[in-house]
């Protein structure tokens, strides 16, 4: 349903008719015009285990009140207007496994907060500028196995040669990281 132009009433049908139907745990309706009315009607969803709400042009509030569905354990945010005031709310929700802030308005320094969170196995921090002192704290992070997220994204992080021989150095020592994106760096 990704691109389909559908706003807060068509999203509140949806989630009515996803009450009688149990079986549907994915949901991608990403580039739509979804609103707070949406998310009020996808936040007391007890099926979807999977969102996908990217590109939707969500502020901080919204997606705030999203974080409180505890059934959720995949979410898919990338490309809204978030900042850094809802890493917080991030790091209380402790049933997230997969989330996908890249694109966002929180900077790379705040979103390496997210990296000690008991819960997320994959981390999308793709599509930001890090800078020198949150690199080598994730760097360090990796090194020492504190880093325990299975897939690591970072996207088009501008990473330069030295950025990659330090992260293959820090890779070896890793017993975590499955799965690695460094595409266009």
């Amino acid at each position: 349903m990704s691109h389909s132009k559908l706003h807060d009433l068509d999203i509140r049908q949806l989630t009515t008719a996803l009450e009688k139907n149990t079986h549907i745990t994915s949901l991608n309706i990403q580039d739509n015009n979804l609103g707070m009315g949406s998310i009020e009607a996808l936040k007391n969803n007890t099926t979807l285990k999977h969102l996908d709400i990217s590109h939707n042009n969500l502020r901080n509030q919204p997606i705030e009140k999203l974080i409180e569905n505890t059934h959720l354990s995949s979410l898919n945010i990338l490309n809204n207007k978030i900042t850094v005031q809802i890493i917080e709310s991030f790091l209380k929700n402790t049933t997230l496994k997969t989330l996908s802030i890249s694109g966002s308005e929180i900077g790379t320094d705040s979103s390496i907060q997210l990296t000690n969170h008991p819960t997320l196995v994959d981390l999308d921090l793709g599509f930001r500028k890090i800078s020198f002192e949150a690199w080598h704290d994730l760097l360090l992070k990796i090194e020492t196995n504190q880093y325990t997220d299975n897939f690591l994204d970072l996207k088009q992080s501008n990473l330069h040669d030295l950025d990659v021989k330090q992260l293959i150095g820090a890779l070896e020592k890793n017993t975590h990281i499955t799965s690695l994106n460094l595409e266009s760096n």
